[in-house]
């Protein structure tokens, strides 16, 4: 679903904030954006560098609870959750050799609630949130 905006416009979420969550002993953070599409909300969940506890990656089930308990207003069934890592906020020690910045979409099954990704571009993720990401 495209929103309105204007194609060269800059996507403004409705909340920026930074979430942790105890995870493996330690907590693990993470930096969320939220932007309202109607009728969904796509929740971007950032990678950060100084996250102490485990990835979003291995942490998703967590950050999402997060999410819901930070937000109990949101609706689950219309929860679009995309996970980011950008590379360019590591130190050179640190990044992903192979990918500057990625995006994964990422679904829960109804059947047994297991996170699925999907690789998604840039673009795509744009077009969903009918402007441009900062």
């Amino acid at each position: 679903m495209k929103s309105k905006c204007a194609p060269d416009s800059l996507a403004e979420p409705t909340h920026d904030e930074i979430l942790s969550t105890p995870r493996y002993r330690l907590d693990m953070k993470f930096r969320v954006r939220l932007f309202h599409v109607h009728p969904l909300t796509v929740v971007l969940l950032t990678e950060l560098a100084d996250n102490p506890g485990c990835s979003i990656t291995n942490g998703i089930e967590d950050a999402r609870r997060a999410v819901l308990h930070r937000w109990p207003e949101l609706n689950p069934a219309r929860l679009v959750l995309v996970e980011h890592y950008d590379s360019s906020s590591y130190p050179p020690s640190r990044r992903r050799e192979t990918i500057e910045e990625s995006f994964d979409l990422v679904t829960f099954s109804p059947e047994d609630l297991q996170p699925r990704w999907q690789r998604i571009s840039k673009r795509s993720l744009e077009a969903l949130l009918g402007a441009k990401l900062p």
